[in-house]
C-alpha cells in the first residue's frame, strides 16, 4: 500500500503536468523532477526496507543492496537541490522578473536538472560501491552500509544537504514574503489614493490615507456633509473618533458580487499561492527528514536499545515525504486539482503563446514571472 501510494500519487503529478500544457510552467519542471525523484524512493526502497523491517531479512541480495542505497541517497540529494533551485527561481521571478526572463532560459533550465542529477549520483556513488549483504548466523541477512568512515559522512551529509540548504532556502523565502508584503500594501495605498482624488465631492464613504495606516469611513456627520456640500480627505482626516460610527480597512473591503480583480491583484494573488505551497512543501520536507538525521547520529548504545522503534519511526516519516507532496498539491492548489480532473476526463488544454522559461499563463500581465504555477 505504501509503495502504491508514494510511486502512484508522484505518477500523476508528472503526468498532469506533461499532458496539460498550462502546467508546463518553470516552477512545474522542477516539481516533476521532484516527483520522479520521489517515485524512485517508492519503486526502489519502500517495499525492500519494509520488507526488512517485518522479516528481519534481506532478500534480495547484493546488487539490490546496492541499488537500494544509491537510489536513496540519490534522491534525497537531488530532491535539496531542486528545492533550493525552486527558492532561487522564485526569488528571481519575484524580485527580479526581467533578469528572470533572460536568465531562465530553457536551455539553462535543462543543464541545471542535468547537473543537479548528475551532481547527486555523484556524491552517492560511493553507496553503490560499498554497500554489501552481511551474513548473520544461518538465515539473518543484513543490507549494510558499514564502514570506518560513515558517521563522519553522515555528520557531513545533515550539514551540506539539511542544515544549509534549509538555511538558504528560508532566507530567501523570508525574502519573498517582505517583497510581496510591502508590494501588496503600496498598491492598497495606491489605489485608495486614486480613488481620493476621484472621489472628493460628497462621499458617503470616503477612504482616508493618514500617517499610520489606511482606513474606511463608512458614515460622516450631516453637519460636515452640509459644509460646502462636500468633504475633502483633509476634513475627514480630522473627524474625532465619535463621529465616525464604523470604520474598516480598505484593503479588506469586499469587493461587490460579480466584481472583477485588477489584473495586478490578480498576479499578486497567484504569486502569494505559489510561495505559501512551496512553503509547506519546504517545511514537510524538514520535519519528516529530521528524525533520520537524528537517528544515524544517536550513540552506538542508545541507538542499538532503540533500533526497532527509532528507524521504525524514522523511515516511515522518510517514505511518507516522498509521498506526501502530491497531497498537498492536491489540497492547496486550484490548478492542480483542475488539471487532474481534466486529465481523467481525457481533456487536452490549449496550447499557450510563451516566449521565455519565465512565462505565465494568466490572461493578466504580470511583472513577476511564472506565477500560475501548481
Amino acid at each position: 500500500m505504501s509503495h502504491g501510494f508514494v510511486s502512484t500519487g508522484n505518477l500523476l503529478v508528472i503526468v498532469v503536468i506533461l499532458a496539460h500544457q498550462k502546467m508546463r510552467t518553470t516552477t512545474n519542471f522542477f516539481l516533476a523532477n521532484l516527483a520522479f525523484a520521489d517515485m524512485c524512493v517508492g519503486i526502489f526502497c519502500v517495499y525492500p526496507n519494509l520488507y526488512t523491517r517485518l522479516w528481519k531479512h534481506w532478500p534480495l541480495g547484493t546488487f539490490m543492496c546496492r541499488l537500494y542505497n544509491f537510489v536513496m541517497g540519490t534522491s534525497y540529494t537531488a530532491s535539496v537541490l531542486i528545492l533550493v533551485v525552486i527558492a532561487i527561481e522564485r526569488y528571481l521571478a519575484i524580485l527580479m522578473p526581467f533578469k528572470c526572463r533572460q536568465l531562465l532560459t530553457q536551455r539553462r533550465l535543462v543543464v541545471t536538472i542535468v547537473v543537479i542529477w548528475v551532481l547527486a549520483m555523484s556524491n552517492n556513488a560511493w553507496k553503490f560501491a560499498l554497500s554489501r549483504v552481511i551474513v548473520i548466523g544461518a538465515d539473518f541477512h543484513l543490507c549494510s552500509l558499514n564502514h570506518e568512515f560513515i558517521w563522519y559522512y553522515d555528520v557531513a551529509n545533515i550539514v551540506l544537504w539539511y542544515v544549509t540548504p534549509l538555511c538558504v532556502i528560508t532566507f530567501i523565502y523570508v525574502r519573498i514574503c517582505l517583497t510581496l508584503w510591502r508590494s501588496a500594501t503600496s498598491r492598497a495605498v495606491n489605489v485608495e489614493l486614486r480613488n481620493l482624488s476621484r472621489d472628493a465631492t460628497r462621499a458617503t464613504r470616503l477612504c482616508v490615507v493618514d500617517a499610520r495606516t489606511t482606513h474606511c469611513v463608512t458614515e460622516i456627520s450631516d453637519a460636515d456633509e452640509r459644509r460646502n456640500g462636500a468633504v475633502t480627505p483633509r476634513d475627514a482626516v480630522a473627524m474625532p473618533a465619535r463621529r465616525v460610527k464604523s470604520i474598516e480597512s480598505c484593503a479588506a473591503r469586499k469587493k461587490p458580487p460579480g466584481a472583477r480583480r485588477a489584473p495586478d491583484e490578480t498576479a499578486m494573488l497567484a504569486r502569494k499561492r505559489v510561495v505559501r505551497l512551496l512553503i509547506v512543501v519546504v517545511v514537510t520536507f524538514a520535519v519528516c527528514v529530521l528524525p533520520y538525521h537524528v537517528t544515524v547520529l544517536l550513540p552506538f548504545p542508545i541507538y542499538y536499545r532503540c533500533l526497532p522503534v527509532l528507524t521504525g519511526v524514522s523511515f516511515v516519516l522518510l517514505y511518507l515525504q516522498s509521498g506526501i507532496n502530491p497531497v498537498l498539491y492536491a489540497i492547496l492548489s486550484d490548478r492542480f486539482r483542475t488539471s487532474m480532473k481534466e486529465v481523467f476526463r481525457c481533456r487536452r488544454s490549449p496550447r499557450p503563446n510563451r516566449s521565455s522559461a519565465c512565462y505565465s499563463y494568466t490572461t493578466a500581465p504580470t511583472t513577476g514571472g511564472n506565477s500560475s504555477s501548481l
